[in-house]
């Protein structure tokens, strides 16, 4: 195998499992991992490289020493799941597609990937961006040989979906780059409007949140508190402790000290349970939502 195609989930997976048998031999052993991981590209830097390709060897050769690229798609990958599989020397790109595209569209360069950047439109295809707001994030447009033609025996659907020119309509936002490069911002539908008027866009936050080892799973939605618009996340962490709110609580405030105030979490609720999922690993929010009103997730300390 040269090319390893995995929906983010898997590549998390992956990595957790690896990450949690080095934990099972040692405690250190894995602190030890997770230091020089995480510090890799000060290692290769100063001339250890040799020593890293030597320590991240195995997990090569259990992959297969032949692969030269490993491709996500479906949803986004965790923005330490890219890093932590860059660190380890792999090619990780990632691509953006829907069931109208055929499947991908647009990919990342092999060569110089960027992560949480899906790349350029492959092949005959091509994308636009419309609709610009403050932030410079707008509709995202697709044409091309890969976009379908229309909707099986529904016109009004197909009506609705593309312009007089043969656009099609996405439903997601995002921005290009200066190099003509890709990056999605979420689904238009999930864009929670404060009441300043400024947007905010739960995928991107989520993507941000989850550089955190103390957050293994979030969804971030609108919700009325107190008569007021706030970003809301039901969070679930890595192990389920008794104190394991008041930590997140702790890492939130921490975090969010890089954020503007509008885009920081205002509240919150805690899962002991993986989030519902579609077949396609994303987070069913809805559902997530009834379950937070039916009192399923913790709100707040224990005690």
């Amino acid at each position: 195998i040269t090319i390893f195609s995995a929906v983010p989930q898997l590549w998390e997976i992956f990595f957790d499992q690896i990450a949690k048998k080095i934990k099972n031999e040692s405690k250190f052993k894995h602190a030890l991992f997770m230091f020089v991981l995480k510090h890799a590209p000060s290692f290769r830097h100063v001339g250890l490289g040799k020593f890293l390709d030597k320590l991240f060897y195995p997990i090569h050769k259990a992959f297969g020493l032949k692969v030269r690229i490993l491709l996500c798609g479906g949803s986004r990958l965790g923005w330490r799941y890219c890093l932590y599989y860059k660190y380890m020397g792999f090619t990780l790109i990632e691509g953006y597609g829907l069931t109208e595209t055929t499947g991908p569209l647009v990919g990342g360069n092999p060569r110089k990937p960027k992560p949480i950047c899906v790349g350029k439109p492959l092949g005959e295809n091509f994308v636009e961006v419309r609709n610009h707001n403050k932030d410079g994030i707008g509709d995202i447009w697709l044409k091309g040989v890969s976009v379908m033609p229309g909707y099986y025996k529904n016109p009004e659907a197909t009506k609705a979906a593309f312009d007089e020119n043969g656009w099609f309509d996405t439903g997601d936002m995002g921005f290009l780059d200066k190099q003509g490069e890709l990056h999605i911002r979420g689904r238009r539908k999930n864009v929670i409007v404060m009441a300043s008027g400024k947007n905010v866009y739960p995928e991107e936050l989520e993507a941000y949140y989850l550089k955190s080892p103390l957050i293994e799973e979030i969804t971030i939605f609108g919700r009325y508190v107190d008569r007021h618009e706030t970003v809301y996340a039901v969070i679930r962490p890595p192990e389920n402790t008794e104190n394991a709110y008041a930590k997140i609580k702790t890492e939130l405030k921490h975090l969010s000290f890089g954020l503007p105030t509008y885009k920081r979490i205002g509240d919150f609720a805690v899962s002991a349970e993986p989030l519902p999922r579609t077949s396609t690993q994303k987070v069913k929010v809805h559902e997530v939502i009834a379950l937070l009103e039916a009192g399923k997730y913790q709100t707040k300390p224990a005690g």
